[in-house]
This record gives C-alpha cells, structure tokens and sequence, in this order.
C-alpha cells in the first residue's frame, strides 16, 4: 500500500514537472533559458500545473505577517476545537515565537492561551460567589451549556 502511494505520487509530480516544461522549467523562467543558451519551454504557469498534484503535497509560500497578528493567528489555529493538522502547526509556530521573543510568548501564553475571558453573566456569579453566595446560574441568563462551561472553568 505505502509503495503504491509512493509510485502515485511521485507519477503525479513527474506530470507536474512536463507541464511545467521540465524541471529545469520549475527553477528558472523562459528568458532565463534563453539567455543560458536553451530553448525556451512550452510548458504552462505552475500554478495551473500543479493543479493535479494531490493534497499529500505541501505548498510552499512567503509571509509577511506582524506579531500582534502572528500571536492572533496561534490562538485561533491553537484552539481545541481546530482541526489536528492545523493545531500542529500552530503549535510549531508558537514555538518559533518562544525563541524569537520570549517575554512576548510568556504573555501571549499567560494572558491569552492560558488565561480567560469572562462574559457579563459569569463575571456576575464570580462576584455573587465572592461575596459569599451561590448564584443562580440559569436567572443569570446562562444557557445549560455555559453553566457545564463555566462550572469546568472554575472547577466547582
């Protein structure tokens, strides 16, 4: 099975490869061969070449990105209910954002990651419960899931 996915793919990118005119194709523009002294390539633009490469093929791109928005990006990708391939990343970026800038993670991780945000509702029964009640979480306007929520959140 593993050789057959292998043979596939590598079926695949070899007809990527002719699209685009030949491997040389892929590394170097028509002018570029010219000049080198080859014929310049019939081939076609990548990106409609690559058109039949299966999703097993990762994509390879630039970015331009701040860090307000890098950190944004890892919170949300981060989050337990993303996809697991997308998590990975996302955790691999958060890595790299540890060793760029470390005090910055710290925070990211201590005020956003690990930290909370609290809606009208459960900042109401937090301050009911320090005052020495126990609020009514459903007069609260809390639905039965952001009760379950909330009483994880806190561990009551």
């Amino acid at each position: 099975m593993r050789e057959q996915l292998r043979h596939d793919a590598e079926a695949a990118y070899a007809r990527y490869e002719d699209l685009l005119g030949g491997a040389a194709a892929a590394a170097t523009t028509g002018e570029q061969r010219e000049q080198a002294g080859e014929p310049a390539s019939e081939g076609i633009a990548r990106e409609l070449a690559r058109i039949g490469l299966p999703v097993s093929f990762y994509t390879q791109w630039y970015w331009k990105i701040d860090l307000h928005n890098l950190l944004r990006f890892i919170s949300l990708r981060a989050d337990a209910h993303a996809q697991y391939e997308i998590r990975v990343y996302a955790e691999a970026l958060a890595e790299l954002t540890r060793r760029w800038v470390p005090n910055v993670h710290e925070a990211f991780v201590d005020y956003q990651l690990e930290g909370a945000s609290l809606s009208r509702m459960e900042v109401a029964a937090l301050r009911a419960m320090l005052a020495g009640g126990k609020p009514d979480l459903a007069a609260l306007g809390m639905s039965a899931r952001e009760q379950v929520e909330f009483k994880e959140r806190f561990g009551l």
